[in-house]
């Protein structure tokens, strides 16, 4: 990726970042990882976060659960055969 430019321009970084997420709740996360850097002045980092949905909390938001689904279709094929 090209630089930033001007009074506040930094060289471009690129980094690989990776790690698991855990999921508490529909509305709670957890996630850990670390960065490397491929290319540029970044340093190595590990990190870990939190994250949450306020949204559920919203009207209309996600607080509600979909409405279950039907049976499972059936697994019987339809087999057409010609007139031979």
């Amino acid at each position: 990726y090209p630089e930033t430019s001007g009074p506040a321009g930094s060289a471009s970084v690129v980094a690989l970042l990776a790690g698991p997420t855990w999921r508490f709740r529909r509305w709670l996360a957890f996630d850990t990882g670390a960065i490397a850097p491929l290319t540029g002045p970044q340093p190595k980092a590990l990190y870990v976060g939190l994250v949450w949905n306020p949204g559920r909390y919203w009207p209309g938001g996600g607080g509600r659960r979909a409405p279950a689904a039907g049976p499972p279709p059936n697994p019987r094929g339809v087999l057409i055969r010609s007139g031979r």
